[in-house]
């Protein structure tokens, strides 16, 4: 519990930081930066002090889920923001990081410990990640696109092409991470269960997901439909990942 404490003292530091730095840069500098990264540094030995204690990692439910994609988006958020001035984001970005590391507290360890289905865990929290961050860039994509076609005179949070390529990235990268999913999902059902296939609503909809991933990984790859429409069924893939993450569980 020592390093969860660590995270979540660094993430709120960071967060009166970025405050301090909306008014008096100069007097911090670099140094909100600093403490983000520390937060996460602490977010994952937090994970690894439940492995020892428990010999699997505490994502299995929503609270864990939540806790990892906070902590991924500030991963992404550090490499991004210098570059694009996404700075005046920092507060927003560092409390949601506190907020969301909290909920590593009362979230639950796995409930197997074989390795297979520790893989099919950890690349289902991540897919669903970057369902949620395929989403976002896609909102802002169109978000910028309606700017610019009433000539908005204020300047985008990021640049067109960023977004395009942000989009096009968590697009394939959800894809891939639901084939792995799937992939181990199956090994660890086969010998756990005896069988790779159950009935069961969670694989059902993973493997839908499935489907209508991959057929925007192409659809993008191959240029089938306009851009907009690829961002359009982005969102609508956020909105669907969301239901599946809140609402269905596994029936096992």
């Amino acid at each position: 519990m020592v390093a969860l404490f660590l995270a979540l003292a660094s993430y709120l530091t960071a967060f009166l930081l970025f405050t301090v730095k909306l008014f008096a840069p100069e007097r911090v500098k670099n140094l909100p930066y600093a403490f983000l990264t520390a937060g996460v540094v602490f977010y994952a030995l937090a994970l690894f002090e439940r492995f020892a204690e428990y010999g699997t990692f505490p994502i299995g439910d929503v609270y864990g889920t939540l806790s990892f994609i906070g902590n991924l988006s500030v991963i992404i958020f550090v490499f991004v923001a210098k570059r694009y001035a996404f700075e005046l984001l920092g507060t927003v970005v560092s409390f949601m990081a506190f907020l969301t590391t909290m909920f590593l507290i009362p979230s639950r360890r796995l409930g197997f410990s074989d390795p297979l289905f520790i893989v099919h865990l950890v690349t289902a929290v991540v897919s669903y990640a970057f369902i949620i961050f395929a989403g976002l860039a896609s909102f802002s994509k169109l978000v910028l696109e309606r700017r610019l076609k009433k000539k908005a005179s204020t300047p985008p949070l990021a640049p067109y092409k960023f977004l395009m390529q942000m989009e096009k990235f968590f697009i394939v990268g959800g894809f891939l991470g639901l084939t792995l999913t799937l992939v181990f999902g199956s090994l660890w059902a086969k010998d756990y269960l005896g069988t790779h296939w159950v009935q069961d609503e969670k694989l059902v909809i993973t493997l839908v997901l499935w489907l209508f991933y991959a057929f925007l990984s192409h659809a993008y790859a191959l240029k089938l439909v306009k851009p907009s429409q690829i961002s359009y069924l982005s969102v609508l893939g956020t909105f669907m990942g969301l239901a599946a993450l809140f609402f269905v569980r596994h029936s096992f």
